[in-house]
């Protein structure tokens, strides 16, 4: 199994988003700059994910359903680890909609929205 991208790809994979918000589709980082609960000032810029689906012959051979490429521009949690521009790779074994659910920022409005606590991180010095 393989993917390809092309050179413009991996040079505006930081920068490109589409304007209907499909692909990429933008994902804030849970964790925060300073640990604290998500405000306008400690947020990382969030992450453009590129959702490659595999083909019936690479989900009935592998245990993989899905991949996600994170573009992250600004990096993310443990600061002075990872903030700084990097690419993660997600292999998924469930379904591209179920990894949508899990994978969303809380709402906190939403009476199923989990705590502050849930923003706490640990500091990695």
């Amino acid at each position: 199994m393989g993917i390809s991208f092309t050179e413009e790809a991996l040079e505006e994979m930081f920068v490109v988003t589409d304007p209907d918000g499909e692909f990429p589709r933008l994902v804030p980082h849970l964790a925060t700059e300073d640990f604290e609960p998500p405000g306008e000032d400690n947020q990382f810029d969030a992450v453009r994910v590129y959702d490659f689906s595999f083909p019936d012959m690479v989900v009935e051979k592998t245990p993989f359903n899905h991949m996600g490429w994170y573009a992250n521009a600004e990096g993310h949690a443990p600061t002075d680890i990872f903030d700084f521009p990097h690419v993660d790779v997600h292999f998924f074994n469930i379904s591209l909609e179920l990894e949508f659910r899990l994978n969303r920022y809380p709402d906190r409005r939403s009476p199923v929205s989990r705590s502050d606590r849930f923003f706490i991180g640990i500091k990695y010095k």
